[in-house]
């Protein structure tokens, strides 16, 4: 190719990313943009002669500077050659946005890094939209949990109504009357507890990934489903003592779990065992290019199974197996989507009258 036909090549290519409707920039090692296209101003507020010079940390919100910084210093070092991830920026007039962030670095011909080139979308309509998808779905769950809800409570009432009839029968009797007392407190803070992890369920809050110990999240779920399933269904937990610590939006992670719980509840109409199990490991479970430490979680039941052909679309949005009116098959593809968000990921096997088992793979913070 001579050099005519590559600079008007090359002026071709400049012309198709200043023009491109989705947003493109040269930001240098440091951190600074050089240049970019009119669709990022649009997205930011920001000309483009101001956006020459500034750093992105001026315009990335907190919580997402330091992710940003540890994924600078991995493609430096050589750790990641791509960076893809939903971030929020600040745009000119304050609010915040959300942007779909694909980065690569660009070497020079000795091979040493030399600036990065990063395309912007705004999915700030879609980040809302798959938020309030996610909380009808977590509703929806709410709702499949409501039969065992109301059963435990009335268990909860007939207890602490039995007990304080015996206080009145035994109003002479101090070491009696602080034995029911005793019993009535704990049983009401069962009651309590169940209720707040239900409003957990229940919040509708902006996504709050931070450090957080899979352990206690994988426990509390599994009270709730063991407090609330049919007693034909036994539930059982195998976590280990030693915390392992994930990045992670505690409600959405709780949604992961029930969701898997209820699926494997419906596959066992007649009862059965719900196994749930927790370990760490080190292995390329998340990326086939990365050795990694990985909780790996997983959730097995003794139902009917799913056969192949339901397997290869059980994560499609809209995909059910269910009656109409009983499922709106958003369940695990949301499940899916959360994972994805969390950098995790999720796999299925089963076998018809074989039980199902989901396992579940989150990197774990060093």
């Amino acid at each position: 190719m001579g050099w005519d036909e590559w600079y008007c090549q090359a002026a071709q290519f400049k012309n198709i990313l200043y023009h491109s409707p989705n947003g493109f920039a040269i930001i240098s090692l440091e951190g600074r943009f050089i240049s970019s296209n009119p669709a990022l101003s649009q997205i930011l507020g920001y000309s483009e002669n101001e956006l020459v010079g500034m750093s992105f940390d001026y315009i990335t919100h907190p919580d997402d500077l330091e992710e940003d910084l540890r994924s600078r210093d991995q493609f430096l070092n050589g750790q990641i050659s791509l960076f893809k991830r939903k971030k929020r920026y600040i745009h000119k007039d304050g609010h915040h946005l959300w942007v779909q962030v694909d980065a690569t670095l660009i070497r020079n011909r000795k091979g040493d890094p030399n600036y990065f080139a990063a395309q912007f979308q705004d999915i700030t309509k879609h980040h809302e939209l798959e938020k309030q998808l996610i909380h009808s779905q977590r509703m929806e769950s709410i709702g499949s949990l409501a039969g065992g809800v109301a059963h435990d409570f009335n268990n909860i009432l007939t207890v602490v109504l039995g007990y304080t009839t015996l206080l009145e029968k035994n109003s002479g009797h101090p070491e009696k009357i602080l034995q029911y007392s005793e019993i009535i407190k704990k049983t009401a803070e069962r009651g309590s507890s169940l209720i707040k992890q239900l409003l957990t369920l229940a919040r509708k809050v902006e996504s709050d990934l931070k450090p957080s110990i899979l352990n206690d999240l994988l426990s509390e779920a599994a009270h709730i489903a063991s407090s609330t399933f049919p007693k034909s269904i036994r539930v059982v937990s195998d976590l280990p003592q030693d915390p392992i610590l994930v990045q992670a939006d505690h409600t959405q992670i709780h949604q992961v779990f029930l969701n898997l719980f209820l699926n494997a509840k419906d596959a066992m109409p007649n009862g059965g065992l719900l196994s749930i199990r927790l370990r760490m490991e080190e292995g390329e479970f998340i990326s086939p290019e990365k050795i990694q430490k990985t909780a790996v979680i997983e959730i097995l039941d003794s139902g009917t199974g799913i056969d192949k052909k339901t397997i290869r679309k059980i994560f499609d949005p809209f995909f059910t197996t269910k009656e109409p009116g009983k499922g709106t098959g958003l369940g695990l593809s949301i499940v899916y989507g959360i994972l994805e968000n969390h950098k995790g990921k999720i796999k299925v096997e089963s076998e018809l009258g074989s039980g199902t088992k989901f396992s579940i793979y989150f990197p774990v913070l060093e």
